[in-house]
């Protein structure tokens, strides 16, 4: 008797679990900025890195149009915030007249989406999704990438 609903209970705590870890949030389009959403894809190229002065993001659109993308991060306490970005077409927006704006949520899950769907495989990549996203499978896939030493040169 006992079988049968610890069976049917661990199946169903198992399949809640697995969809945890897999769902990312999506994004409302009418809260992404506008320059942003002049990106056209699919894109020709597109660069991510991190390092301990925020985000970079390089990506050539469909068009042909280079966007350089530089989200500072911001600390507050103990969370960790990006709540300005910079867009140009000059290789660091910030320092070269790059167009600043705040950075929504959406803005954010926007721009994970572009590195998810055209970024090569490596750790930088990982390291922005999961700072980005901030989904939970994000940061399991990348420590597990990062215990089995798996990643592409």
């Amino acid at each position: 008797m006992w079988k049968p609903a610890l069976i049917v209970t661990g199946v169903v705590l198992g399949l809640l679990i697995v969809a945890g870890l897999l769902w990312t949030p999506g994004y409302n389009r009418a809260g992404v900025h506008p320059t942003l959403l002049a990106i056209e894809e699919p894109l020709q190229s597109a660069t991510a890195y991190f390092d301990e002065t925020g985000h970079y993001l390089s990506a050539t659109d469909a068009r042909g149009v280079e966007f350089h993308i530089y989200l500072p991060p911001d600390h507050k306490g103990s969370t960790l915030g990006y709540p300005r970005e910079f867009v140009s077409s000059n290789s660091y927006p910030a320092l070269t007249g790059g167009i600043r704006h705040t950075c929504s949520n959406d803005s954010r899950k926007f721009l994970a989406q572009l590195i998810d769907g055209y970024v090569l495989d490596t750790l930088d990549r990982h390291e922005c999704l999961r700072r980005l996203r901030n989904a939970p499978f994000d940061a399991l896939r990348r420590w597990w990438l990062e215990k089995t030493f798996w990643f592409p040169a």
